[in-house]
C-alpha cells in the first residue's frame, strides 16, 4: 500500500477509537451502545432552594368571622360577628408564629320573647325554650325588701326598696357581651413549592395563648328598677346604660386551621375555622345600686369561629 494513501486512513482510525471504547464499555455493562447520554439534571432546584428564592417574612391580613359561643350552664349567647387582624411570619419552610388583634360581639337573649331562645347545645329545663336554652347570662343580687311608698326615681331615700342579707336565686337577663383579645402562638403553613398544587392551595394550622378583655352589659326588667335607683342612672331615660362589668385581661387559648388560596406572590385568600376558650370570672356590676351587690356569675366564653379574608405578603 502506498504510504501516502494510508496516512488519512490511520488518522480516521485514531479519531474513532474513543467512540469505539465507549461502545465497548456499554456492551460489557449490558447497555445499549445506541442510547443517548442521560440528561443533566444538576440544574433543577429542590423545594428548599425555591422557598429561599420566593421567601417573604411576613403576612398581614384582615379576616371576618361568624362566632358561635358554646352554651354554658350560666350563659347562653347567640351567634355574632367577629373581626381579626393577624400578622404571621415564616421563619423556615412555613414554620413561624402569629400575633393577632381580634374583636367580637355576642348577645344573650332578646327583648322579643319569641326570639329569646338559643337553639344550640341541647335542651334546657325552661318550657319557654323547648328546643334550646333561654338566652342571656345569669346574675345574682341581694334579696330585695320592698317598702311601702318606694319609688324608682334615681334618688335613694328611706322609703326605697332595700337589700336583704341573703342573695336571691340567680336570674337570667338579656346581656350584650363585647370582647377584645390579643393572641400569640405558633403557626405552620404547608410549604412544598416544588409541587404546583400546594403553591396555590396551602393548608395551615396553629394555636396559642390569648388574653382577652370582656364587657358585659345587662338589660334589666322594669320590676328590677331598684338595681338602677341611684344617682349613677336615670331610670326615666330609655337609653340609660344598665349595670355593666368590664374585666380583663383574662387568659385563655385558641386553636385554628384552614387553607390559603395563593393568587400570586403577594395577595392570597384565607379560609379558617378556629376555637377560642376563656373563663369569664364572676364580677360585680358597675352602676348597680351598691347595697344589692349585683354580680354576673362565672361562665366560659368558648367561641367557634368560621370565616376568612385577604392577606398581603411582604
Amino acid at each position: 500500500m502506498d504510504p501516502a494513501r494510508s496516512l488519512p486512513l490511520l488518522a480516521l482510525l485514531i479519531a474513532t477509537l474513543p467512540s469505539i471504547a465507549r461502545a465497548s464499555d456499554l456492551l460489557d455493562e449490558g447497555g445499549d451502545a445506541s442510547a443517548e447520554p442521560a440528561a443533566d439534571t444538576s440544574g433543577r432546584k429542590n423545594a428548599f432552594e425555591i422557598w429561599q428564592e420566593e421567601h417573604r417574612w411576613f403576612r398581614l391580613g384582615f379576616r371576618a368571622y361568624g362566632t358561635f359561643p358554646t352554651v354554658q350552664e350560666t350563659a347562653a349567647l347567640r351567634a355574632g360577628p367577629g373581626l381579626q387582624v393577624p400578622l404571621t411570619t415564616d421563619f423556615f419552610m412555613g414554620i413561624g408564629m402569629k400575633v393577632a388583634f381580634e374583636g367580637g360581639y355576642n348577645r344573650g337573649g332578646h327583648s322579643d320573647p319569641s326570639k329569646n331562645c338559643v337553639n344550640r347545645g341541647g335542651t334546657g329545663d325552661d318550657v319557654a325554650c323547648p328546643e334550646g336554652h333561654v338566652g342571656g347570662v345569669d346574675y345574682q343580687w341581694k334579696e330585695p325588701i320592698v317598702q311601702q311608698g318606694s319609688a324608682c326615681d334615681g334618688v335613694r331615700d328611706a322609703t326605697d326598696t332595700t337589700a336583704g342579707t341573703t342573695f336571691a336565686p340567680k336570674r337570667r337577663l338579656l346581656t350584650h357581651v363585647a370582647h377584645y383579645s390579643f393572641t400569640i402562638g405558633a403557626n405552620y403553613e404547608l410549604t412544598i413549592p416544588s409541587v404546583q398544587f400546594f403553591r396555590v392551595f396551602q393548608p395551615f394550622v396553629g394555636g396559642g395563648v390569648m388574653v382577652q378583655w370582656i364587657y358585659n352589659y345587662s338589660d334589666i326588667n322594669a320590676e328590677e328598677c331598684y338595681l338602677i335607683d341611684n344617682p349613677d342612672n336615670d331610670p326615666f331615660d330609655p337609653d340609660n346604660v344598665d349595670p355593666w362589668a368590664d374585666q380583663g385581661p383574662e387568659v385563655g387559648g385558641e386553636i385554628y386551621g384552614g387553607f390559603h388560596v395563593n393568587l400570586g406572590k403577594i395577595f392570597r385568600f384565607a379560609f379558617e375555622v378556629g376555637y377560642q376558650n376563656v373563663t369569664v370570672r364572676e364580677a360585680e356590676m358597675g352602676k348597680a345600686t351598691a347595697e344589692f351587690e349585683m354580680k354576673h356569675l362565672e361562665y366560659r366564653l368558648a367561641n367557634l369561629r368560621l370565616g376568612g379574608g385577604l392577606e398581603f405578603r411582604f
